[in-house]
């Protein structure tokens, strides 16, 4: 495909995508860091509402001019800085400042030799790009790739993340290997790559799971599979940096500190839903989510930012009464239509970290 054809689709949906930012009051910004030119999306400047009184937030570009809490996003594989908003549309409407950054070789990330390297170095530049806003420390979300790369920063420097939410993240060791991730192993089938039109469609069916049928534009699929085109090649080098990385960050849960909590598409045909109960051994509270599969943030967006919300209110009340630290916590999650969609497998008790129940109703 040539190039032109490329950049004008990436600017027609810059349009849409800029109109749906400034509803939310984003402003997209530019950083240097770790020899990349980051893109990313804050709220900053955004007057507060409902914030919740406990942290101080502040810039490096002058003194702290606002009370609220910091939550910093982190994208998936092959995705961007815009598939968070559906959820960070609930976070901005806390008061919360929010920042979404595009990873490198992602979103703004145009494809160049510079981004020949292997997933270490692009975790150090990430963790440089997080340390920067983490002053003192932050709220951090992870989805699939992005919760491999979150919890990584959460175990490497446990002080600048107060709470970490994990939406099936990448990483965890794999019991009953996914239909994807067969796929792979027995026949070479990079679906995870996919840059035709077919191929877009076997994986949006694989990332919804075997029982929904969320139907898709065929001129979104196909626009779509024209920009991953674009991209095969730097896509197809974060796959070889991600492939071996099957379980690095279940080796690394030992040393995370924060809070923590875990959601995991019960249909997931990408990452199986048999790594959640990997990190339940591990002592971290877990949710299954029915309903959905991979595309946990589309699919249960609010769900998920009302678990990350949640998060943060404990954080809060923790801060205010340490004695919190040894209380049960249960509470009761349903969706719009008022029927149960979380399971919840108990959890050991570790320290610096809640025991919770999830009691469900049907």
């Amino acid at each position: 495909m040539p190039p032109i054809v490329a950049n004008l689709l990436r600017v027609g949906a810059e349009i849409v995508m800029k109109r749906r930012r400034a509803h939310l009051s984003f402003s997209r910004r530019f950083l240097r860091i770790g020899g990349y030119k980051w893109a990313y999306l804050d709220t900053a400047h955004k007057s507060t509402r409902n914030v919740l009184p406990y942290f101080h937030a502040s810039s490096k570009q002058g003194p702290a001019t606002s009370i609220q809490p910091i939550v910093v996003l982190v994208h998936g594989f092959s995705s961007d800085k815009d598939a968070w908003l559906p959820i960070a549309k609930y976070l901005v409407n806390m008061g919360y400042r929010v920042i979404i950054p595009d990873l490198p070789g992602h979103g703004a990330h145009l494809p160049n030799s510079q981004l020949r390297s292997r997933r270490p170095r692009t975790q150090a530049t990430t963790n440089k790009f997080l340390s920067y806003h983490t002053t003192p420390s932050v709220h951090l979300v992870g989805y699939s790739m992005g919760g491999l790369i979150a919890g990584l920063f959460a175990a490497t420097f446990p002080h600048l993340v107060r709470t970490l939410t994990l939406l099936c993240p990448a990483g965890i060791s794999m019991p009953r290997p996914s239909p994807v991730v067969s796929l792979f192993d027995t026949t070479g089938r990079r679906l995870m790559e996919a840059s035709t039109a077919d191929e877009m469609n076997d994986l949006l069916r694989y990332s919804q799971g075997p029982t929904l049928k969320r139907q898709y534009s065929r001129v979104m699929v196909h626009a779509y599979a024209k920009i991953q085109a674009a991209r095969k090649d730097i896509v197809g080098k974060i796959f070889d940096d991600l492939e071996p990385e099957r379980s690095t960050l279940e080796d690394n849960l030992h040393r995370v500190e924060a809070d923590t909590l875990v959601l995991w598409g019960k249909h997931d045909q990408i990452l199986d839903v048999s790594c959640a109960y990997q990190v339940r051994r591990k002592g971290f509270r877990t949710i299954i989510v029915d309903g959905c599969g991979h595309d946990i943030t589309q699919v249960r967006p609010q769900l998920c930012a009302t678990h990350v919300i949640r998060m943060i209110q404990r954080y809060s009340k923790r801060s205010n009464d340490p004695k919190m630290s040894q209380t049960q916590i249960t509470y009761t999650s349903l969706d719009s239509l008022g029927r149960s969609t979380l399971t919840f497998g108990s959890a050991r008790r570790r320290p610096r970290r809640f025991s919770s129940s999830i009691r469900t109703r049907g």
